[in-house]
């Protein structure tokens, strides 16, 4: 079986890495494609994606495939206030 590296990009466990590793007064705009916190994430690990409230579309092609997004991540994004500290606090909760 091929490992598939999108895979150690959806663990909670990077997630807070590398929220760790912003500014924790640094903002993002949950309603902005461009500077949503979870764009961001991705782009970080050399993923151009979409991101909807439950899903990553890898690739800005019409037909790409969607992934589901790991549970609970939209909250932490979602959830005030929209700073890289706060969805650290909301990760690590």
């Amino acid at each position: 079986m091929l490992h598939d590296p999108r895979k150690d990009i959806e663990t909670k466990a990077s997630l807070v890495a590398w929220l760790a590793q912003q500014d924790p007064n640094g903002r993002y705009v949950y309603t902005r494609c461009g500077s949503c916190m979870l764009v961001q994430y991705f782009v970080a690990h050399g993923i151009d994606a979409f991101v909807d409230a439950s899903h990553y579309r890898i690739g800005a092609g019409l037909g790409e495939e969607w992934h589901p997004l790991p549970s609970g991540w939209n909250e932490i994004a979602r959830e005030h206030p929209w700073t890289f500290g706060g969805a650290l606090a909301r990760a690590l909760a």
